[in-house]
């Protein structure tokens, strides 16, 4: 039993190391020794040796997989620059051999490529890979790729000033106000034959609402020719920021050839984020109508983001009222509230409790849309109808007719004056007499 337990542990150990050895690389580099035509080892900083005319590039590999020879290809970064004419042996099969060395004797594979360089070579740094290819037991191809720089220093001036490539500068996620988020940067050294050394990025945004949350500078050092690798700033927009696009600036700095250093700056755009938040006040609506009257309808539209809201439009649906249609509230600024009003007619045969709605529509900064919806009810009641009688007919039902009154009583007034007058011009003739005696 116990031996059967024993296997079974050790399949399950195999079994779980099967995916890590099936992505262990076929060769390996010897890095602790130095062989013929080699300065210093790999573990050291392995460069290829330049002697006169010639470039030894050197490569001492072990496998424990490969089974016969081995073929190895070199591949320059860039064909056009390199500093050794293509017509060359590029390509040479290698076979397994015991080297000698300090420590006794190493079974390996040594590649041994022998550049003869151009007179009116350049200095600098070039980039290039070599290629491995073989065959273990089973006759199953292996094939590796091992990177190199061949760096030249007695060559013709080289002029090029390297400049440092940003490319997909965006954040991994919406930057959203208040919160935090991650900055991604690809920088690429797009030169062929100046390497980058002491690499400083320099994250900046104007306005001070984009802030890196540990340091506004990354740092790397070195990047070949045509090398690229991805960067990432962790930062942080603040509570009052706003949500528009924002203009950062990523400046850099960088260290070439022997001791020389370039500089510059790019400009990006980086948009900024926050849930449009538009509120509305109770919304005012008569609680009924009369068939064929007039209902006015208010609300206050608020925008409480930091962000401006566009093309505020309120659209009703209420069966049996029209006029209203849609209402253009237009743009509202953060912390703008304006006051939406609209006159809505009952339907001469509308009847009865009204229940509809109000779908308020809105865009950001970007044109995202947005909507909600405010139910409405309202009453439509029945409007009816006054009948008025003839006038004559009232009078004859009373008796005698108001005009006949009202002749009568002006009659009465003019006899009543006319006797008042009558008195009065008696009063004073008699009053002259006397004085006249």
């Amino acid at each position: 039993m116990k031996r059967y337990m024993l296997m079974v542990c050790v399949a399950m150990l195999v079994a779980s190391l099967a995916p890590v050895l099936a992505q262990q690389e076929p060769f390996t580099i010897e890095t602790r020794n130095v062989y013929e035509k080699m300065a210093r080892p790999y573990a050291q900083g392995y460069q290829p040796l330049v002697e006169g005319r010639t470039a030894h590039i050197v490569l001492p590999l072990q496998s424990d997989v490969s089974e016969g020879d081995i073929t190895a290809t070199l591949v320059p970064g860039d064909a056009a620059a390199f500093p050794a004419p293509m017509d060359g042996a590029f390509s040479q099969v290698v076979a397994r051999r015991e080297e000698t060395v300090a420590g006794g004797k190493v079974n390996l594979y040594k590649v041994h490529f022998k550049l003869p360089l151009y007179r009116d070579r350049v200095k600098g740094d070039y980039t290039y890979d070599v290629v491995i290819e073989g065959k273990d037991a089973a006759g199953v191809s292996l094939r590796q790729l091992f990177p190199g720089l061949l760096v030249i220093r007695d060559g013709l001036p080289n002029t090029e000033v390297p400049a440092l490539s940003l490319t997909d500068v965006a954040a991994d996620k919406d930057l959203l106000v208040g919160e935090e988020g991650l900055l991604r940067i690809t920088a690429r050294n797009p030169s062929t034959s100046q390497m980058m050394r002491d690499i400083r990025l320099r994250f900046v945004d104007d306005k001070g609402e984009i802030l890196p949350l540990v340091s506004d500078t990354l740092r790397l050092d070195v990047l070949r020719p045509g090398e690229e690798r991805a960067l990432s700033l962790p930062m942080r927009v603040i509570s009052t920021a706003s949500a528009l696009p924002h203009a950062v600036a990523l400046s850099w700095e960088v260290r070439y050839g022997e001791d020389k250093t370039a500089s510059g700056a790019e400009r990006f755009t980086l948009p900024v984020y926050q849930e449009a938040r538009l509120r509305f006040g109770e919304p005012a609506l008569p609680r009924s109508v009369m068939q064929g009257d007039i209902a006015t309808f208010g609300m206050n539209i608020m925008n409480m983001g930091r962000g401006a809201l566009h093309n505020v439009l309120l659209t009703f649906d209420l069966p049996g009222l029209s006029g209203g249609g849609s209402l253009l509230v237009g743009k509202l600024d953060p912390g703008e509230s304006k006051q939406a009003s609209a006159n809505l007619r009952a339907a001469m045969d509308a009847l009865g409790p009204v229940d509809g709605r109000v779908d308020i529509t809105y865009e950001d900064a970007y044109g995202k849309q947005y909507s909600q919806q405010v139910p409405l009810t309202t009453q439509v009641e029945e409007k009816k109808t006054v009948v008025f009688e003839p006038t004559e007919d009232k009078d004859e039902q009373q008796g005698i007719p108001l005009r006949e009154i009202v002749a009568w009583s002006a009659a009465g007034v003019l006899l009543l004056a006319l006797l008042v007058q009558s008195i009065l011009l008696r009063r004073r003739i008699r009053t002259l007499e006397e004085r006249g005696l």
